[in-house]
């Protein structure tokens, strides 16, 4: 949890690739518009809607009751990532900041790190 001083709390959530699929397009669909979010929701769409195979092994194995079958986390991850983006200021927090892994991958081990993520942060903040 992210807080700044006076601030009310706010959820960090970095998203690996297995966080960008159809199920995720189509959850961030219905509710883009309507609900605060600390993230470039189209992009996160274009993203989610690009990838033509789901990953497998532990990123898809069921999640029962709710998920039973084969590959039934990667619904379930969608649908918690629309509770993390929905519920937070119905609760009283500030929209969840949201950083996806192709956002960093490229200069995240750079020494100029740092400085990017404030920059980013800045622009979403």
């Amino acid at each position: 949890m992210l807080r700044r001083q006076g601030e009310l709390p706010r959820i960090p959530e970095f998203d690996e690739k297995q966080h960008f699929n159809h199920y995720r397009a189509a959850t961030l669909g219905f509710y883009a518009g309507a609900v605060p979010l600390v993230f470039p929701a189209e992009m996160w769409i274009e993203r989610s809607n690009q990838k033509a195979r789901l990953e497998g092994c532990g990123f898809a194995k069921p999640k029962p009751p709710l998920f039973p079958g084969e590959g039934g986390r990667h619904p379930q991850r969608a649908l918690r990532d629309a509770l993390c983006d929905i519920l937070p200021p119905e609760y009283g927090f500030l929209p969840t900041l949201r950083i996806a892994d192709f956002e960093v991958q490229e200069w995240l081990r750079t020494p100029s790190a740092p400085e990017r993520m404030w920059a980013l942060l800045g622009e979403r903040l």
